[in-house]
């Protein structure tokens, strides 16, 4: 019985990683329509909506600054949807309990951002150019995760033009900003 369970458990983690590596190639060779137009702070809350529940079991209060509202398009609002689900997960995953999350949309210099930032552990400097790496995982401490899900992110915010901008500090935390063109 343990054999089957083990088989099961490797057969599910396996799905998962080629489910992943299937939505970036898809992605890469633009099988993804850019069609809709969206209102990014009620996308914003729609995931915020969706890890509530997440926030509550790790402690981690949320703070919302929209200052500023934006429409854009033409996009894919799944895959945009899936890119903040992503980098809020990450910054829960990797945060501390009773931590902070800011979620923050304004413009600067003329450009729309959204500002993703928590308060968890943090990475080195010399880390950052690799975090969208495929497979690549900074914190092996965590067993779930594949090292998929940034170059989901990254490969989400090509396909429709976002500049993402990481920084971190150990101990401190990170901070992802997703510049949008126009």
């Amino acid at each position: 019985m343990i054999k089957l369970t083990d088989s099961q458990r490797t057969l599910n983690r396996m799905s998962r990683i080629i489910k992943a590596l299937l939505l970036i190639s898809k992605i890469e060779n633009d099988q993804y329509l850019k069609q809709e137009h969206i209102q990014m702070n009620a996308l914003l809350d729609e995931v915020l909506e969706e890890i509530e529940e997440r926030l509550n079991e790790r402690e981690i209060k949320l703070y919302k600054h929209f200052y500023e509202d934006y429409t854009f398009g033409p996009c894919n609002k799944t895959l945009l949807f899936t890119m903040f689900m992503n980098l809020v997960n990450n910054a829960i995953k990797y945060n501390r309990p009773g931590g902070s999350l800011m979620i923050t949309t304004r413009k600067v210099e003329g450009k729309f951002q959204v500002e993703i930032k928590d308060t968890g552990i943090g990475m080195e400097k010399v880390e950052l150019p690799s975090i969208f790496d495929r497979f690549k995982r900074l914190n092996k401490s965590k067993a779930d995760g594949y090292g998929l899900g940034l170059p989901i992110v990254k490969t989400i915010a090509g396909f429709h033009q976002i500049e993402v901008l990481v920084d971190s500090e150990p101990d401190i935390g990170t901070v992802f900003t997703l510049k949008f063109k126009g």
